[in-house]
């Protein structure tokens, strides 16, 4: 897709193949295979600003300071060898549809796809493509300073911006915090 997704449920695909001296590649079978996976955003002309949601929800959660890496197991499989074939141009289109489980409803994503197919010489080759997700249209970050001597106040500075990175003026954000002592 050109546009960036924003709460996904599918991603359209499309896919051409020719052959390198000319002409398409027509009725080539191919298998599909995606999986979706977490992603840690990160704009860096932002610096000290935690762009992370807290994972969970009570006193286990950890703060966003404190996860800054998604863990190594939020890879899902959404779509495993998927049969395909090209129409008689070498194209073909692939809707690769995420179960509601897939991306989570508060955490940037991406979807990698892999189509393999067999070449003119019979060997497999494999093209990759990797779609992101957002989960709104708005990236709100926060940056705090440490809260040890603060004496009750912890200065908060709160970011909107777009998924590109660019500020968003004017737009409503509402934080709720909680206190956690040590």
């Amino acid at each position: 897709p050109r546009t960036p997704q924003c709460a996904p449920r599918e991603v359209a695909l499309y896919l051409q193949l020719n052959y390198l001296a000319g002409g398409p590649m027509a009725q080539a079978a191919l298998l599909g295979t995606a999986q979706w996976r977490e992603l840690a955003v990160d704009f860096p002309e932002h610096p000290g600003f935690s762009f992370q949601p807290p994972r969970g929800t009570g006193p286990e959660a950890l703060p966003p300071d404190e996860e800054d890496e998604p863990p190594a197991s939020t890879a899902r499989l959404v779509a495993d060898r998927v049969p395909l074939a090209t129409d008689r141009d070498g194209a073909a289109r692939w809707t690769i549809a995420l179960p509601p489980s897939a991306p989570d409803a508060a955490r940037p994503g991406e979807l990698r796809a892999e189509v393999s197919y067999l070449d003119p010489n019979g060997e497999v080759q494999t093209a990759t493509a990797r779609v992101p997700g957002w989960p709104s249209e708005v990236v709100v970050g926060l940056r705090t300073s440490s809260g040890v001597s603060a004496r009750g106040q912890v200065p908060l500075t709160v970011l909107a911006l777009d998924i590109r990175g660019k500020p968003l003026r004017g737009q409503a954000v509402e934080v709720r915090a909680r206190l956690r002592q040590n």
